[in-house]
């Protein structure tokens, strides 16, 4: 009898998701608004579980240090602790980087805006001494894209349409604020949350499959911390050595370089192609070709350590994705998803991969394949 109850639930939540389906590819335009509707309504919530995802487990290892130690009090409010040392810490990086890092990116973009016009009027001789390049009219035809963007934009319909950005970017900020407390709450009740899912685990996917279920889900999450905490040390480091470089040669804006290098690392091959095509032309315009070129020797080198040496050292985790397997997930994921589908394009293609060589390895989908570290 309760096998025949188990059945008649199988067949109605597939004949559910079916009919879900079928609502939603009928209405294609309406089922978007109302998911894009649905996720603005959650967007606090969903900022808050990507904090507190990143945070986990650095709240975790330092609450296991906590319950070692000899002092009582320590031990006691071990989990409040944690968490809050997490966020001072954080707290304390970003108030360092107002104080430091932030007046020195905004004097460098305020001087690379006053002295834009003298870079174009050099970019222009260089032009004019090209013939070729000249007869391109490069800067005739960037002037009469800028006028037709002032003449298209400058009207009140589109003034209203920038207060209603600048509206978004205050709900935005909003949402972050919201997002954070949201995740100091998650945080705090990391415990409870992971016996409810461990629970909800076994009672929703016993067996053998859920078993299996639960393998890949732990390891694709490690995956992705793995992935993403290593790439923003990595982007760190690579920007620090960027703006250290650039400064020994004495070219302006260097930290605003580094930290376009910085940004741009976090992209899979085509940021640091695009950081690098930036700093060449403010180089060459600052410094002379010459210097630019050995600044782009550089870069290449450095590109080539990164990728070799310093990136697969800071993984704790290889994903074991080809540099062919990168270019692939970038462009297509990028494709359909856009910034984001770039980003998370090389995780997924790693996951994919995971369960690809587990399946291979020994023709079945048991979690049981390891890499090594």
């Amino acid at each position: 009898m309760k096998k025949i109850q188990s059945n008649w639930i199988k067949v109605l939540l597939v004949g559910a998701l079916l009919i879900l389906f079928y609502r939603v590819t009928e209405n294609y335009e309406g089922s978007l608004d109302w998911i894009s509707n649905f996720i603005g309504v959650f967007t606090p919530c969903i900022i808050g579980i990507v904090i507190a995802f990143f945070l986990w487990k650095p709240a975790e290892k330092l609450e296991v240090l906590l319950t070692n130690s000899k002092w009582g009090f320590l031990k006691k409010y071990k989990k409040a602790i944690s968490v809050l040392s997490i966020y001072l810490i954080i707290i304390a990086i970003i108030a360092l980087a107002v104080n430091f890092i932030i007046p020195v990116l905004t004097k460098n973009v305020k001087d690379l805006a006053i002295n834009a016009p003298s870079y174009i009027e050099k970019a222009d001789e260089f032009l004019k001494e090209n013939e070729i390049l000249e007869g391109m009219d490069i800067f005739e035809t960037m002037k009469e894209k800028t006028e037709s963007f002032v003449k298209e934009n400058l009207t009140l319909s589109s003034i209203n349409k920038y207060i209603s950005v600048i509206g978004n970017i205050a709900g935005s900020f909003m949402n972050f604020f919201l997002g954070i407390i949201f995740s100091v709450y998650i945080l705090f009740e990391r415990g409870e949350i992971k016996n409810f899912g461990k629970m909800a685990g076994e009672k929703f996917l016993s067996g053998k499959g859920g078993s299996v279920f639960r393998r890949y889900t732990a390891k694709t999450v490690d995956l992705f911390y793995s992935y993403f905490s290593g790439l923003a040390i990595d982007a760190l480091i690579v920007g620090v050595i960027t703006s250290i470089a650039l400064g020994i040669f004495r070219v302006p804006y260097a930290v605003l370089l580094g930290f376009l290098a910085a940004i741009g690392n976090m992209v899979p091959f085509f940021g640091p192609i695009v950081a690098s095509v930036i700093t060449f032309i403010i180089a060459s315009l600052t410094v002379g070709p010459v210097n630019a070129l050995w600044i782009l020797i550089f870069q290449l080198v450095l590109g080539q350590i990164d990728s070799n040496l310093i990136q697969p050292k800071i993984l704790s985790k290889s994903t074991g994705v080809s540099p062919l397997m990168v270019l692939f997930a970038v462009i297509v994921f990028g494709e359909l998803f856009g910034f984001f589908g770039m980003v998370l394009g090389v995780p997924l293609i790693a996951t994919i991969k995971m369960l690809a060589d587990d399946y291979l390895d020994n023709g079945e989908l048991d979690g049981s394949l390891t890499y090594d570290k």
